[in-house]
């Protein structure tokens, strides 16, 4: 639910929601080429419209992918 997201808003349990699916990307967070602090300011929230700002290539879909735990 979305306020189960919310409730995973930091560095060490952070959940995002793009387009529908949330991700916990906190094993990735230090790997992600954008950097730290774009993930944190959508950390426990739905950050659509920040991913699809950034135009993200086919690999980085994937490579979220390995991150998903369900739907929003």
């Amino acid at each position: 639910t979305f306020t189960e997201l919310t409730e995973h808003n930091t560095k060490e349990d952070l959940w995002v929601a793009v387009q529908g699916k949330v991700y916990q990307l906190s094993d990735f967070v230090t790997d992600h080429p954008g950097g730290i602090d774009v993930l944190l300011e959508c950390a426990g929230i739905d950050g659509t419209e920040t991913y699809d700002y950034a135009g993200h290539s086919d690999s980085a879909k994937v490579t979220l992918e390995r991150y998903y735990v369900g739907d929003l």
